[in-house]
């Protein structure tokens, strides 16, 4: 990762990538969602802010491509989300993943599978 420019490459990838946010989600979406994902921080970061919601990612340094802390996934979602909002109820979930996002989708009051356009209640 050190000879590319990131910050090119990352706005290079939400120009071609916005588009294929799912419809449903931006008809729904409020000021209070929260994106988790296990994905880059400086990667989402940008669709985040673009969106007005909050983020949280695994912290990855940009230039090395080091994860620099734990790995949002599974049992540390719960427990960054905790960290960072520890009132807060989750009234919906939506993930593609039941293998590593089934932490969260337990403290969800309603939790969702999705895969494609299709939105299935979660597997329990």
């Amino acid at each position: 990762m050190p000879s590319i420019d990131v910050d090119r490459e990352v706005k290079a990838f939400w120009k071609h990538n916005r588009g294929h946010m799912k419809k449903w989600y931006l008809k729904q979406m409020r000021d209070d969602d929260v994106i988790s994902s296990a994905s880059p921080e400086f990667l989402l970061m940008p669709i985040a802010e673009k969106l007005g919601v909050r983020l949280i990612a695994s912290p990855v340094d940009p230039q090395s491509g080091a994860l620099t802390g734990p790995n949002n996934r599974h049992i540390e979602k719960v427990r960054r989300f905790r960290e960072r909002f520890p009132q807060a109820t989750v009234d919906e979930f939506y993930s593609d993943s039941v293998r590593s996002d089934g932490p969260m989708a337990e403290m969800a009051k309603k939790a969702y599978l999705v895969k494609g356009n299709q939105i299935k209640p979660w597997p329990r």
